[in-house]
């Protein structure tokens, strides 16, 4: 299994220790799945959101396979679970509600592994083969199946991580090839060739980009026009006519044309966007969009062929063909359905 993740679903704890606290009452659990008794099928981490910190592992059918208490504390639990070690066997990977401590157990509720993050705390857990973001406060769409489009993701990270570090960009440069930034600054007038990638950078200014970007921070006053960008954007400025790989772009302006790849309503985890404001007249087609998504109240921009999730708020939007919903979309003004066509935007994909 290559990925896997923790999320908050309906079904109850049954909490039916004779104790005080229980009194026999319902919680919610937390879940996760990995092949624990390595018979090729889907085995279920239970944990107790709330009122407790006991883990159930249990097969498909409810056959129980090992419970234990993690922690001392009784705020509930975050899991997920994965082969992070790489042996044979998956390892399940719990952190208390509200800490920042994360503990790595084995299947008998041995503790293998504990660190705490440098700040705040944890909210969600989520495995990845090849690539960890970091940073993600609200948004988890785990991948579910092994798609081309995350081979295109893992393959670009394979590049980021062997790439050599970028030549000094202290002045205005031409890159050509592959290099990271290693969180330098470009300068005004650096030029990123169409061939060419760069990873863990600072943009500050209006650079020239025919290539493409990942893992990098747009500082507020800079303003890209053209050029892909994948893994993470920390957007902060404004972002026009680009087309967006990544796992997830969070932040800043959005202007004119914006091409996000994801994989419909599949979950493929790529083509998140977060609290983004949509400038004039923009064009969004595609993504799985979050949080506050607002556009300009005197000329509202189009969002196509997208997926707006549950808890998002969006407000001065026009949604065209192939917009999904999910319920619990807050809908505030200027937002109004257009049966919008491809042909009626009258643009071509760059």
């Amino acid at each position: 299994m290559l990925f896997c993740w923790a999320s908050f679903v309906n079904p109850t704890y049954r909490a039916d220790k004779d104790d005080d606290e229980s009194n026999g009452e319902n919680f919610g659990v937390n879940v996760a799945v990995a092949d624990f008794n390595q018979d090729g099928k889907m085995d279920i981490v239970a944990a107790m959101a709330s009122n407790g910190s006991d883990i159930e592992i249990i097969t498909g059918d409810g056959t129980l396979l090992s419970s234990f208490t993690a922690f001392d504390s009784n705020t509930g639990v975050i899991v997920a679970a994965g082969n992070i070690l790489g042996d044979t066997t998956p390892e399940i990977i719990a952190a208390p509600v509200g800490s920042s401590e994360i503990t790595i157990f084995d299947i008998q509720g041995i503790a293998l592994n504990s660190f705490t993050i440098d700040s705040g705390t944890v909210t969600s857990l989520a495995i990845a083969k090849q690539f960890a973001p970091t940073q993600i406060t609200e948004v988890i769409q785990p991948p579910v199946e092994k798609t081309t489009e995350i081979e295109e993701q893992d393959n670009f990270m394979k590049d980021v991580i062997s790439a050599p570090i970028c030549p000094s960009i202290e002045t205005s440069t031409n890159i050509i090839s592959g290099c990271k930034g290693n969180g330098a600054e470009l300068p005004e007038g650096t030029a990123i060739s169409k061939d060419a990638s760069v990873s863990n950078v600072v943009v500050t200014s209006t650079p020239n980009i025919k290539g493409t970007i990942g893992n990098s921070e747009i500082k507020e006053d800079a303003i890209v026009d053209g050029g892909t960008f994948t893994g993470e954007i920390a957007n902060y400025g404004t972002l026009k006519n680009i087309n967006f790989r990544g796992y997830l772009l969070k932040g800043g302006i959005l202007a004119g044309i914006i091409n996000v790849k994801y994989n419909g309503s599949k979950g493929t985890g790529l083509g998140n966007i977060q609290d983004v404001e949509l400038a004039e007249d923009a064009i969004l087609i595609g993504g799985v969009l979050w949080g506050t998504i607002k556009g300009n109240p005197a000329k509202p921009a189009t969002i196509w062929k997208a997926w707006i999730r549950k808890g998002a708020k969006i407000s001065h939007v026009r949604l065209g063909r192939d917009v999904k919903l999910d319920d619990g979309v807050e809908r505030g003004e200027g937002v109004t359905y257009e049966n919008i066509t491809y042909e009626d935007l009258e643009i071509t994909r760059h």
